[in-house]
């Protein structure tokens, strides 16, 4: 919310299954707050869609809304970037623009590792890594510097490891 109030966006719509927890943050960054069943007569006008949910996690979620139509320039960012998520269905099915939350997760790595060792990290190097492995398990560990990454993962029990220079 920070970023897109930051952008000076417009107009912000939040939604979330617990009406509660979304008419505290409306309140808290003084956006719309929309329930759950009128979010469909939105789609056609917004511009972005961003799940920032953990529908996706689970195998068994599906999308959350009833899309009858929408906006055909219509982005969707899902902060999700291990998994195929209802929303990257949806996207794939209806051929929007999509982006997934790899860029976010290696620049906040890259924050990370700034703040511990001074040396702000060649993210591209990370990216360009990140985009060569298929996660099938779970994200244990990314190690930058200025010239070398590496990334370690568990897989069906296993440790891999992969290496850019």
């Amino acid at each position: 919310m920070y970023a897109l109030k930051k952008l000076k966006v417009s107009k912000i719509y939040i939604t979330n299954r617990t009406a509660k927890s979304a008419i505290n943050l409306s309140k808290m960054f003084n956006v719309q707050n929309v329930s759950s069943y009128k979010v469909k007569t939105l789609f056609s006008s917004i511009d972005m869609l961003i799940n920032c949910s953990a529908c996706g996690m689970d195998l068994q979620d599906v999308f959350p809304f009833v899309v009858d139509k929408f906006n055909r320039k219509l982005v969707v960012y899902d902060l999700i970037y291990s998994k195929l998520t209802p929303f990257v269905k949806f996207a794939k099915t209806n051929n929007v623009k999509m982006f997934r939350g790899e860029g976010m997760l290696v620049r906040q790595g890259a924050c990370s590792f700034k703040m511990w060792t001074g040396i702000y990290p060649n993210i591209k190097v990370a990216q360009k890594l990140f985009s060569k492995v298929k996660f099938n398990g779970y994200l244990f560990f990314i190690n930058c510097n200025s010239s070398f990454v590496s990334i370690t993962y568990k897989a069906k029990k296993k440790f891999y490891k992969y290496c850019y220079c």
